[in-house]
């Protein structure tokens, strides 16, 4: 580890108040409501004249459009001090700075993953523990993420190891609302109540819920037939109608949680955007209420998103899903609920660029939906540019994107915004993460390369050499291995 400061700062946090629920009044009392802009953000560097590390020589994508580049940066009790050039960087440098010469390497803010199940499918699972699989999250550059559908028979192992001091990833809890199969799971997580401290290394912002299928062996919940399919409807499975979809909102908002919605096929798209749009009824999303997924977007829904106010969290392009959903070839990745779509679909599936250019200055998250081994925050980032995949698992086997879905692709800057200020927001963490600016938390990712120089071909092929979290080098490759101890 680097040899941080043992610096302790105060705080000053709003306490989160507790709603009654009335199904006759869905306004939102914003005084009431948690937001970070009621959570301080303290001028923790004020007394702060040294730098406790400092990193030089580097290439540094600050994902700050107030100062997009820099060559240098400083740290202190796991804040960033200062961005810029080696010279200024240097005046904060004392007889006990560590100083990193990267030599040109690329310096990013770490990923934010707003979506997947890494810690809590390690303790359903049982085949990883909680260190190796926070680990291989680490050795991805992820440094904050949200483990979602966290349900009661893995709350208190999460919650024990988020207090045992082996948490290194910023980690925000999404508790169960329902499982898989639609099934309600009462209201446990009353007893979880919401917390935004950015200070605490493991939070709650909200709760999740399934709305159609795609595990549990059902299908995402269209409004066509699908053709051939084996399943019981037609149709998929909704697993939630609008009214008890409106009513759960309602609970939910009214004790202060943000939610997170399951949406896959375009009527459970369209069903949660309905829904969120009686519920905020043009008022602000205080609570961030976020839809998952939105795998299937007909064209005339596109722009609700940004009409409404809700948080969109996007995937990958997921072109080894669709081959087999078009039946281009017999199944190599999807073994499991395979179907084929109608043709008018097609173009439905994972339009972001569409998603994008329909909601001029919507706020887009980033997920990858995974556990363990079937994805990494790069191969997600050359997906988003080229539509192509890449499975994490068969490093030889390439899903090309139809040409549809090429024309769906993001740039390498709006990919990565996404992937750290715009997963961040998700989260009620871009006041403190997600841009490499002073006050900031230190999370940060030293890359094999620049992501904005070379071609979208190569960045499936791009590799973490260095991942600091709060300051303290929690991975270290072979290169910086004497960072880590």
């Amino acid at each position: 580890m680097f040899n941080t400061a043992k610096t302790v700062f105060i705080f000053s946090f709003v306490l989160i108040s507790v709603l009654n629920c009335d199904n006759s009044d869905t306004s939102l009392n914003g005084d009431l409501i948690p937001t970070t802009e009621k959570i301080q953000k303290p001028d923790l560097l004020s007394e702060t004249k040294i730098a406790d590390q400092i990193l030089i020589n580097a290439n540094v994508i600050t994902m700050n459009p107030d100062l997009p580049k820099a060559k240098a940066l400083a740290i202190s009790a796991g804040r960033i001090m200062l961005v810029g050039s080696v010279e200024d960087v240097m005046v904060l440098a004392g007889d006990n700075t560590i100083v990193m010469d990267v030599e040109g390497k690329t310096v990013l803010p770490g990923f934010v993953d707003a979506h997947n199940h890494l810690l809590s499918e390690a303790i359903v699972g049982g085949d990883k523990t909680l260190e190796e699989a926070q680990e291989y999250g680490l050795v991805n550059g992820i440094t904050s993420m949200a483990d979602m559908s966290v349900g009661p028979s893995v709350i208190e192992p999460l919650r024990a190891f988020g207090n045992s001091g082996l948490l290194k990833i910023r980690t925000s809890l999404y508790l169960s609302y329902s499982d898989a199969c639609g099934r309600s799971l009462g209201n446990w997580y009353l007893d979880y109540p919401v917390d935004l401290d950015p200070s605490h290394m493991m939070r709650i912002p909200g709760v999740k819920i399934f709305t159609d299928g795609w595990t549990c062996s059902m299908l995402p919940a269209f409004t066509f037939s699908i053709p051939n399919t084996s399943h019981r409807s037609p149709k998929g499975n909704l697993l939630v109608e609008p009214d008890r979809l409106y009513n759960s909102l309602i609970e939910l908002q009214g004790n202060g949680y943000q939610v997170a919605v399951h949406a896959l096929g375009d009527l459970a798209v369209e069903n949660s955007l309905d829904t969120f749009d009686k519920l905020l009824s043009g008022k602000e999303n205080i609570l961030r209420h976020r839809m998952e997924h939105n795998m299937y977007i007909r064209p005339e829904l596109l722009s609700r998103y940004g009409d409404i106010g809700v948080l969109p969290v996007i995937w990958d392009s997921k072109a080894c899903f669709i081959e087999n959903a078009l039946s281009v070839h017999p199944s190599k990745i999807i073994r499991t609920n395979n179907y084929v779509l109608e043709e008018k679909a097609h173009s439905w599936i994972n339009p972001w660029r569409s998603l994008i250019e329909s909601n001029p200055g919507l706020n887009v998250a980033y997920h990858s939906d995974e556990s363990w081994g079937i994805s990494t925050p790069f191969l997600d980032l050359y997906s988003l540019v080229t539509r192509n995949e890449m499975p994490f698992f068969d490093n030889e086997y390439l899903c090309e994107a139809r040409d549809w879905l090429k024309g769906e692709s993001l740039s390498v800057e709006e990919a990565l915004r996404i992937m750290t200020m715009g997963s961040a927001y998700s989260m009620f963490m871009d006041e403190h993460i997600g841009s490499l600016e002073k006050g900031k938390f230190a999370d940060l990712i030293v890359a094999s390369d620049d992501p904005m120089q070379i071609k979208p071909e190569q960045l499936k092929d791009l590799k973490v050499l260095l991942t600091i979290v709060n300051g303290n080098a929690e991975y270290c490759s072979e290169r910086y291995s004497g960072y880590c101890q």
